[in-house]
């Protein structure tokens, strides 16, 4: 959407506003770039409960997987999404090394255990429906 000359160009999709800070920045202060980065995916599912356990009581399981030598971060939500089973909440983070210590950026979804931002932890998040 082009904007014409004295206008700002409208917004598309959802706002954050509230969260999201936005700045210009100079491309010339970052010292690496990974081309070619490993990404995690979990599936975060609840068990199936004990017959006298009801389900909503029932804590959480993770499984865990590394996904290398993918295109992007687009094919790592398409592969998420086709291995998602009902009622799964998925969370996609690329590794980095910090200082040679290993660690993860969530990139999409929320881990339903954080209380980072608890008021979206409760729905499930699926790649296919990020936009």
């Amino acid at each position: 959407m082009a904007a014409t000359a004295g206008s700002a160009p409208k917004p598309r999709g959802p706002i954050y506003a509230e969260r999201v800070r936005s700045q210009d920045v100079d491309p010339r202060d970052i010292e690496w770039v990974c081309d070619d980065p490993a990404y995690r995916v979990h599936f975060w599912r609840h068990p199936a409960p004990p017959p006298d356990v009801p389900a909503d009581e029932m804590g959480w399981h993770c499984v865990e997987h590394r996904l290398a030598g993918v295109a992007d971060v687009q094919e790592v939500l398409a592969w998420a999404d086709q291995r998602m089973q009902d009622g799964d909440q998925c969370v996609v983070y690329v590794e980095q090394t910090d200082a040679d210590r290993p660690g993860l950026v969530r990139l999409a979804g929320f881990d339903p255990t954080a209380t980072m931002f608890p008021e979206t932890s409760a729905s499930a998040v699926r790649p296919g429906s990020l936009p």
